[in-house]
């Protein structure tokens, strides 16, 4: 098997868990090709100050963000959140609302 194919911050799949059915089963699969990027004390004092910064209250949109590269593809049902966390992180991804 190929290595993964995108990068996720590990608590932004948190909610899907919870679903039972089709929705978790496509969940499993997706997961299995994306690395997961945990939350340690180094990364969340960044994810702070870019909340800070971009006046959101949201940690794991700012992990996200945190995680995003120029020309990154980012995936989310939360577009305007992402869209202010990536401006003030200086970062230009392609958002799409999923």
């Amino acid at each position: 098997m190929a290595g993964p194919v995108g990068s996720g911050a590990a608590p932004s799949g948190g909610p899907r868990w919870r679903d039972v059915g089709l929705g978790a089963a496509l969940l499993v699969r997706t997961l299995a090709g994306i690395d997961e990027n945990p939350l340690d004390p180094h990364v969340s004092r960044s994810i702070g100050a870019l909340c800070l910064k971009a006046g959101s209250r949201d940690v794991i949109d700012a992990h996200v963000a945190l995680l995003a590269s120029h020309g990154d593809f980012v995936l989310s049902s939360d577009i305007d959140d992402l869209t202010a966390l990536l401006r003030a992180a200086r970062t230009r991804a392609t958002l799409q609302r999923c």
